[in-house]
């Protein structure tokens, strides 16, 4: 079939030269001679395009498998962490079992075992419960906060960690629970003796007990709306109802009666790269890139969730808080318990997207505003049409009722929650807090990047956990006790 088509193809070529005056049969062997070199060529142009494609498709899957290993080499390297941090816990309390059951020269010179089988009056004591004074409710006497509302409980007469205030039964080295090194140094001989030791056993000198006190919080009961704690201004937002999203133009958000039942305070600011680097600089983890926009006072980007959360945690410890978090991410109460209650949380965390929302429309003070503090978004955002496609310095535009900045645009900034598409879906809730997994975490506030559409107050997005952009920071939140 192929060769009569061929040869029909030359004889339409011979013909048309026979028309033009030229011989009808050099013409028809000349297209017979040139035909095949031009189907040669096209077909091997053909190939050629063939195999750019197959270089691109693997050039795709290569690249697609190099973001993977990244993904599983930074999973890896948090297991890592985690399994050390296990590894040191262990060595930590095999050290206080050892220094437990080894002999001890006393104060007057007698040597004993350091171990003591349970009286009556240590068992009396483990079986104890501390009264809260806020709401009544009994706690176990190691706890160091209401189970059930948060307060701080009377500390007992018993030794607890300078850094964490776990109670002690013993003389520890260390603390079990946080690791902290249980030691002081007599001033006059400088004999490394237990924290708890009332005299030096060596040379009996007396020892200053000075004891951090665990129970530290926000100062007072927030009679200044604005506190200065950690170099991070903080905004006491107190408890209310507000309607999620705007049926007029908010589509992203069914509107929803949302109540929550306890008052928090959150950073006024964005958190910048001077808080940030001060955190890297401690920690010795490397710094994230500012894209040559510069740092200091610009909101810091670069950030994973997973890098945000270990900031909130590294801001409990440096304060003297509980942490909020675990090594997965799971909010933690005031014991260390794993809780879905934000309410029960005492450290600092990133906030949750109801609470972000309800700080970003005003809290109690709200004037309905579409963004964060006005209905004309250059007042109060930087975004697509002002920014210079790029973050700015924190502070620079109006605030919102509240005196919060930036909740409109410069970065979108890091929710607790997890994402659910209809997670406002009910027409009542409260206290909302998605705790249940899935592949991505809340973000909100919009961006330099975005459109005025994306900076509204209703505006909610989602993003991966593990991955960082140029356009996402977060800022820092904290539960408020009564």
């Amino acid at each position: 079939m192929f060769v009569i088509v061929w040869l029909i193809l030359c004889a339409v070529v011979a013909g048309f030269a026979d028309s033009k005056g030229r011989s009808a049969v050099g013409w028809f062997f000349l297209a017979v001679i040139i035909s095949p070199l031009i189907a040669g060529i096209a077909l091997a142009l053909s190939k050629d395009l063939k195999t750019d494609t197959r270089v691109d498709n693997v050039e795709r899957r290569t690249d697609n498998l190099e973001q993977e290993v990244k993904f599983n080499q930074r999973y890896n390297d948090l297991r890592s962490d985690y399994m050390q941090k296990e590894i040191d816990s262990n060595r930590n309390t095999t050290e206080r079992i050892l220094t437990s059951q080894t002999p001890q020269l006393s104060y007057g010179g007698q040597a004993n075992t350091g171990t003591e089988a349970p009286s009556f009056t240590n068992q009396r004591r483990m079986n104890a419960k501390v009264q809260c004074a806020k709401c009544g409710r009994l706690n176990k006497a190691d706890d160091l906060f209401c189970s059930s509302c948060g307060n701080p409980l009377p500390e007992e007469n018993s030794n607890r960690c300078h850094n964490c205030g776990t109670t002690l039964d013993q003389d520890y080295s260390f603390c079990p629970k946080c690791g902290a090194k249980q030691i002081a140094v007599c001033k006059r001989c400088g004999l490394e003796v237990p924290s708890s030791a009332s005299f030096c056993p060596s040379c009996g000198e007396k020892l200053a007990s000075e004891k951090k006190d665990p129970h530290r919080t926000l100062s007072g009961r927030f009679e200044n709306t604005v506190i200065s704690l950690s170099n991070l201004d903080f905004i006491h937002v107190r408890k209310g109802t507000f309607f999620t999203g705007d049926t007029n133009e908010e589509s992203e958000i069914n509107s929803a009666r949302c109540e929550l039942t306890y008052d928090f305070s959150i950073s006024k600011f964005q958190t910048t790269f001077a808080d940030y680097d001060k955190y890297c600089h401690s920690s010795g983890i490397e710094k994230p890139g500012d894209e040559g926009w510069g740092r200091e006072q610009r909101p810091v980007i670069n950030v994973s969730w997973f890098d945000a959360i270990e900031f909130c945690n590294w801001l409990s410890k440096s304060d003297g808080l509980p942490k909020a978090y675990d090594f997965y991410g799971t909010l933690l109460d005031a014991n260390g318990d794993a809780t879905t209650d934000p309410s029960m949380v005492i450290g600092y965390r990133l906030p949750t997207e109801a609470e972000w929302e309800y700080a970003a429309r005003g809290g109690n003070k709200s004037q309905g505003y579409k963004y964060a503090g006005s209905d004309n978004a250059d007042e109060v955002a930087w975004y697509a049409s002002n920014s210079g496609n790029k973050t700015q310095e924190v502070g620079k535009k109006v605030p919102n009722e509240l005196g919060i900045y930036d909740m409109s645009g410069n970065v979108w900034e890091w929710c607790s929650d997890w994402w659910d598409s209809s997670h406002f879906s009910k027409s009542q809730i409260t206290n909302p807090h998605n705790s249940k997994g899935s592949s991505y975490r809340v973000i909100r506030g919009g961006s330099w990047g975005n459109g005025a559409t994306r900076v509204r107050v209703a505006g909610r997005s989602d993003f991966s956990p593990a991955d960082t952009d140029s356009d996402l920071g977060f800022r820092v939140c904290r539960t408020v006790s009564d």
